[in-house]
């Protein structure tokens, strides 16, 4: 009796755990808990990365059909009729003409700045036979539509070329914060695509006004607006790179661009691809843009330096995270 009183206690005892059996069980759940919370999280951040990238690539759908129409647009080139039937202007002296006033139309109708926008358009002297002589560009409809979406109102064709800005915007209300993204935005508003508005192709979700100033941007999946750069010259994506390495600005197949015809820059033009680009989860970008800089058609690809800084990555830890069309196109 004795010995079959002690085997059922040592069974009952048995039926519960030891203060250290409850804290290993207490640390194994722990860990295996943050192993599942940490897949978790970085599962979250692939779907957060994955809803930007379907952002950005109709963004860049959209700007690239733009982009590559300038190869074939036409341009209205000031030329007197009496240059061209005394033949004072040669037909390089034309195609120089042309390339310059295309540079400068893209530049006022995709704008990625404020800048872009109030400047009106440039202008350029060349040295024909008879003397010198300034040409002028045209504003264009749509770089007045922009202006007019913009509240800056329209400029005519006789207004005076290259105006500088203004000390303070036309529209007191355009935040400085996010006027690349907003640009963005305003580009495809008024873009079609598949015979419709290009608008269409984006949810509500993808389109916000972070800074509150009337004016729209495309928003990544972190909340933060997508933003861009139309010439990213110092960017330093195997894209660019690669475009700069091997290929003279499309843009410009004669090469009449005049840093062709100077010696001591030892990089010339290339066909550099708009950059469309996210902050990532860091919502930091950690790139180079100038502020309040006009950069002119023809200095905008090659400076007075081999090294041009627009686009270029600042701190890259920053911008590691990014999510930008350049990598999409690489894919």
């Amino acid at each position: 009796m004795a010995a079959r009183a002690m085997k059922t206690q040592i069974r009952r005892s048995r039926l519960a755990f030891t203060l250290v059996e409850l804290l290993v069980s207490i640390a194994i759940i722990g860990v295996m808990a943050g192993m599942v919370l940490y897949t978790l999280a970085g599962a979250q951040q692939d779907a957060l990365r994955t809803r930007t990238r379907g952002t950005i690539d109709k963004i860049n759908a959209v700007l690239l059909e733009r982009w590559e129409g300038y190869r074939y647009r036409s341009v209205k080139l000031p030329v007197p009729a009496e240059a061209l039937q005394k033949k004072w202007i040669t037909p390089r002296q034309v195609a120089t003409l042309r390339s310059l006033f295309l540079k400068d139309m893209m530049r006022m109708e995709m704008p990625d700045s404020y800048v872009d926008l109030a400047y009106t358009p440039t202008n350029r002297n060349l040295t024909l036979t008879n003397g010198n002589m300034n040409f002028k560009g045209s504003p264009g409809r749509e770089y007045n539509v922009l202006r007019n979406y913009f509240r800056m109102g329209q400029v005519l064709d006789t207004a005076p070329a290259a105006t500088p800005i203004p000390s303070t915007k036309p529209s007191p209300h355009w935040s400085d914060r996010y006027e690349s993204a907003e640009c963005l935005y305003a580009i495809v508003a008024h873009s079609t695509s598949g015979g419709g508005s290009a608008l269409e192709g984006f949810a509500a979700s993808e389109i916000g006004d972070t800074d509150g100033d009337g004016f729209a941007e495309f928003i990544d999946a972190w909340g933060e607006p997508i933003s861009w750069i139309r010439w990213p010259a110092g960017y330093a994506s195997e894209l660019n790179l690669g475009y700069k390495a091997t290929s003279p600005d499309a843009f410009d197949p004669l090469r009449t661009a005049p840093q062709w015809g100077d010696a001591t820059l030892t990089q010339k033009p290339w066909t550099v691809v708009p950059l469309v680009v996210s902050s990532g989860t860091d919502k930091q970008f950690g790139i180079d843009r100038p502020v309040n800089v006009f950069a002119t058609s023809q200095n905008v690809f090659v400076p007075s330096t081999d090294a041009p800084g627009v686009g270029l990555i600042s701190n890259a830890n920053q911008a590691a995270d990014n999510v930008s069309n350049h990598d999409l196109l690489l894919e």
